[in-house]
């Protein structure tokens, strides 16, 4: 990838060179978490997603780890949260925050202001919003490794795709996706921030087939990788009937087929209307289950 600039926006100094802001960035989160790792007269606790057990005080951050990784023993889990606090301030409501995965790799730091050692270049990042190319197309199945155990999603579309990007998708001349995807994206080139990096699939969840925002940071998807279980059939179907390979009928056929064999739980898709971008009211999953 060539070198390049970035002009100042959001209130924020530019870029000149866009490869020596991401080695500086990259060295400020191995400060930060250098920083974190340092006892210094803190104690740490750890949290698990799906039941907590903050209730233990460690001297360290990998004693803390340790007592985690036994505990925990061959539990399921989706993340890790340690967390540090300053004894110097027994009362803190928050503080210094080590993120890992079910792995126990460490996938992201969160430093209190005491111990930031460069603020601006931190708020630099965040307010970032990239387009970077993939390989990712409509009706991919994908995951999210932000949530390593959530489900299989079905892809729909990227937010750093262009009018061009949807019709090479399948989408169609006059479908509201197609006709506001470059208004779209040059508000996210010009005004973006890293909320902003969006995906839209389908995915199941509380029983439901939806189509959504199916996660916040389109680089953190991979494809799923492996046979699929019994209750996530339902995924293939759906990406077969978006590559075309299937009529609607047919694919609400096979839904149906393996929703009475459990194959995947009760089907039905809504349309949210907060997001009209990204949702389409005509679209023809809303009939599942639906008759």
């Amino acid at each position: 990838m060539p070198d390049c600039g970035m002009a100042g926006r959001l209130n924020m100094e530019p870029i000149p060179s866009f490869r020596d802001f991401l080695r500086d960035f990259a060295a400020l989160k191995e400060r930060e978490e250098a920083l974190f790792l340092e006892a210094d007269g803190c104690v740490y606790s750890g949290d698990c997603e799906g039941g907590g057990y903050g209730d233990e005080l460690f001297g360290s951050a990998e004693a803390c780890i340790d007592y985690l990784r036994g505990a925990l023993g061959e539990d399921k889990f989706g993340s890790l949260t340690v967390t540090k606090r300053s004894l110097d301030m027994p009362g803190r409501a928050c503080g210094s925050r080590l993120y890992l995965d079910s792995d126990f790799h460490v996938t992201g730091v969160d430093i209190t202001d005491e111990y930031e050692p460069d603020l601006t270049l931190s708020l630099q990042f965040e307010g970032m919003w990239f387009a970077l190319p993939t390989l990712f197309k409509r009706g991919d199945i994908v995951r999210d490794a932000a949530t390593p155990d959530a489900g299989p999603s079905v892809l729909e579309s990227l937010c750093t795709w262009g009018r061009a990007d949807y019709l090479a998708n399948g989408f169609h001349e006059g479908e509201r996706a197609v006709e506001t995807a470059d208004r779209l994206l040059a508000t996210h080139l010009r005004n973006g921030d890293a909320t902003d990096l969006l995906w839209s699939g389908y995915g199941m969840e509380t029983g439901e087939l939806w189509l959504g925002h199916a996660g916040s940071d389109y680089l953190s998807i991979e494809y799923a990788t492996g046979s699929l279980g019994q209750e996530d059939q339902w995924a293939e179907v759906v990406s077969v009937y978006l590559r075309g390979g299937l009529r609607f009928d047919e694919a609400n056929g096979l839904l149906r087929y393996l929703d009475k064999r459990g194959g995947c739980r009760a089907l039905h898709a809504e349309y949210d209307g907060m997001y009209p971008e990204m949702f389409y009211p005509d679209h023809p999953w809303r009939k599942i289950g639906q008759g």
